[in-house]
């Protein structure tokens, strides 16, 4: 009677095992074969949604930028919120997580060292990093570079409302050829270069500190825009004083940056060769 019911449980041990694996593999099939052939288009029409409701809030943000009634730091700030979304999108994934843990620690350690350093850069704030994003954001918020052009020359303009215009055009140029091409022909290049001529009257150590911080953001910006962009490389080499204004802008102190960007655009525009 023992044997009986020890061979029963075997049995049916064994015969449980063989529907848990049948389960599995109806599953996959269904994971794999099925769903790849018939969700397909459903998947392709969410990210088509979430295209549209990035294209509505750069949209919304556009009326702002345009809006001329508006105070000029509001518009820069506009400015600065269409190129983060063209920068990024609403996927949470494993990587975008890990930029942003890295974003966050590079924010902390700058932190740490303006407590010795004085006068250094404070970085964007980490909400910019939380996710990476695709180049549709990045088409309607072209749309708007003409208006961050035609702000960036206007003298009234002030140097941390510069500094956030800076901000939007560099996220719509990051690795962006077409964004890239538009600002070179909007002219960004001269206004650009014409920062570091810049000379403050003011007596102010937070005006003083804003001026000296947009020609941080101005290397910044031209490195990202010179970025696999021959034409853009030759037109900025052209320019003889750029050079010595680069030259300058390396001795200072870029701590709390990744890089030391002045450096970095002096190399990629090959002066160090000339």
């Amino acid at each position: 009677m023992a044997k009986r019911r020890f061979f029963g449980r075997r049995v049916w041990v064994r015969i449980r095992k063989c529907f848990v694996r049948l389960r599995e593999s109806l599953r996959e099939f269904w994971s794999v074969t099925v769903k790849g052939l018939f969700v397909a288009r459903e998947e392709e029409h969410v990210s088509s949604t979430e295209s549209i409701f990035h294209k509505d809030k750069i949209t919304a943000l556009g009326h702002v930028l345009r809006n001329d009634s508006v105070r000029v730091e509001r518009r820069a700030q506009a400015a600065q919120k269409i190129g983060l979304l063209a920068f990024t999108g609403a996927g949470d994934t494993e990587e975008n997580r890990y930029i942003r843990s890295a974003a966050v620690g590079a924010r902390q350690q700058a932190r740490q060292r303006s407590k010795y350093v004085p006068n250094t850069p404070e970085l964007p704030d980490t909400k910019c990093f939380l996710f990476t994003g695709g180049p549709v954001a990045g088409k309607f918020a072209a749309e708007y570079m003409r208006e961050v052009a035609d702000l960036l020359r206007k003298p009234e303009v002030t140097p941390k409302a510069k500094i956030q215009l800076l901000q939007g055009l560099a996220c719509w140029c990051y690795l962006n050829p077409v964004a890239q091409r538009r600002a070179r022909q909007l002219q960004f290049l001269p206004t650009l270069i014409s920062f570091f001529e810049t000379r403050l009257e003011s007596t102010k150590k937070s005006e003083i500190s804003s001026c000296h911080l947009l020609k941080f953001w101005t290397c910044y910006s031209l490195s990202v825009m010179a970025c696999n962009n021959l034409p853009l490389i030759k037109e900025l080499k052209e320019n003889g004083i750029l050079k010595y204004h680069l030259q300058a802008m390396a001795t200072e102190n870029w701590s709390g940056w990744s890089e030391n960007f002045a450096e970095v655009l002096y190399f990629l525009i090959g002066f160090h060769r000339s």
